[in-house]
């Protein structure tokens, strides 16, 4: 009998497919036991990813790039470094924009309208070797970072922007014992300073 690269192929392609099949009905099967199917953690994995899909970042950090940018080049081990520092519990999704070329200018304007945020490119496609701060909520340029900063005061403002963004109403109103004053209420009259 004579096998043909394509029949061998087709034949994997089936076997693979029965395989899964397979798995998805050990995985039905056992669903409503309360057990697991022997190998398989479907529960888990559901549950890590309904995790993974409600996080939401505070602020977004675009890094606008180039490699014939030396600002860009410049920048390059500050994110390293601040990349570091904000660590596994960061508020802040960091992006790269490749700017080089049409291709990764291309797929840049594509990830970037994924994110939401043409209008965001659109105005600043022709900027390198920068860091924009862009609230997630609002879609808005909230400040621009540059290579003339460090990691610390770069870490600094994005905390800023995080907690601006995600603790805004939180922040808004604070008691007394902190540190601010009662608020006044509505319609009373302002109060000369003292002493006067």
């Amino acid at each position: 009998m004579i096998v043909s690269k394509k029949m061998m192929a087709t034949g994997a392609m089936s076997l693979l497919l029965i395989a899964a099949l397979m798995v998805g009905s050990l995985a039905v099967a056992h669903e409503g036991s309360g057990t697991a199917a022997p190998g398989l953690t479907v529960g888990a994995q559901q549950e890590e990813s309904a995790e993974v899909a409600n996080v939401k970042p505070a602020v977004i950090a675009v890094k606008l790039h180039a490699d014939w940018c030396t600002k860009c080049q410049a920048l390059g081990p500050i994110l390293e470094d601040l990349t570091q520092r904000l660590g596994k519990d960061s508020e802040a999704l960091l992006v790269k924009v490749d700017l080089t070329n049409d291709a990764t200018k291309r797929q840049s304007q594509l990830l970037m309208s994924a994110l939401g945020l043409s209008k965001v490119y659109s105005e600043n496609s022709g900027k390198t070797g920068v860091l924009l701060l862009i609230d997630s909520k609002s879609g808005n340029v909230t400040k621009t970072l540059t290579s003339e900063m460090t990691a610390a005061q770069m870490e600094q403002a994005i905390r800023t922007a995080s907690g601006a963004s995600s603790g805004a109403a939180r922040n808004a109103v604070q008691s007394p014992a902190e540190g601010s004053a009662p608020a006044k209420p509505e319609g009373s009259a302002p109060q000369p300073p003292e002493g006067s």
